[in-house]
């Protein structure tokens, strides 16, 4: 098992209030990217954002999912798993780990969607589509952030993140690489099972 490093962010003290004792978890392999990231402001903020509602593990870890999209992020373990393979460049690395904090940081978002389906007022494809929009509007927040870490010379130049022209570009995209696809097949297991357990991560 990793030794996991705590990436010391302790009582931090948010518009919200005080944040008490929650911690980022990092592996020692994302501790470097994680402390370069910490450098720009606006990640500080989003940081902050994500310790409001607990602590969470950041991990590098090559599971089929990691590995069939790059990383993901575990709601129900609060963990961010990220596949670090030989291929990957440190700015792809960083880009892939930010965007995967601003959708750790709007977790609540996902949640209220969670319920809309196990309500049952919205089907697994238009729940589908609810996580896409939230996930394409993250990746506009996140790129947003690279392109200021870029200018700052905190980042290279390749952790700059694709921004697509418009939702339906990006959900094309999406429905393109499986991504799309997957979120519709889990929402059928968890009716089957009437666990929402099964969608509690890709995030």
């Amino acid at each position: 098992m990793y030794r996991l490093f705590i990436f010391f962010i302790m009582l931090l003290v948010f518009s919200a209030g005080e944040i008490r004792g929650a911690e980022i978890f990092c592996d020692p392999v994302l501790q470097p990217y994680l402390e370069r990231l910490h450098r720009i402001r606006e990640v500080r903020i989003v940081l902050n954002k994500i310790l409001i509602n607990g602590s969470i593990h950041i991990v590098s870890r090559n599971c089929p999912l990691a590995a069939q999209f790059g990383a993901y992020w575990d709601r129900k373990e609060r963990v961010i798993c990220i596949h670090c393979s030989h291929e990957m460049g440190d700015g792809e690395i960083l880009g892939t780990l930010l965007f995967e904090l601003e959708n750790a940081a709007n977790d609540p978002c996902f949640a209220r969607v969670d319920a809309l389906f196990l309500d049952g007022k919205i089907d697994g494809t238009r729940y589908a589509e609810f996580m896409e929009f939230l996930e394409y509007v993250h990746s506009l927040k996140a790129a947003k952030i690279a392109k200021e870490g870029i200018e700052a010379k905190i980042l290279p130049l390749d952790a700059a993140l694709p921004i697509y022209p418009n939702f339906c570009t990006y959900l094309q995209a999406q429905q393109e690489g499986g991504h799309f696809s997957y979120y519709e097949k889990v929402t059928n297991e968890s009716r089957e099972q009437k666990s929402p357990a099964n969608f509690e991560r890709l995030r």
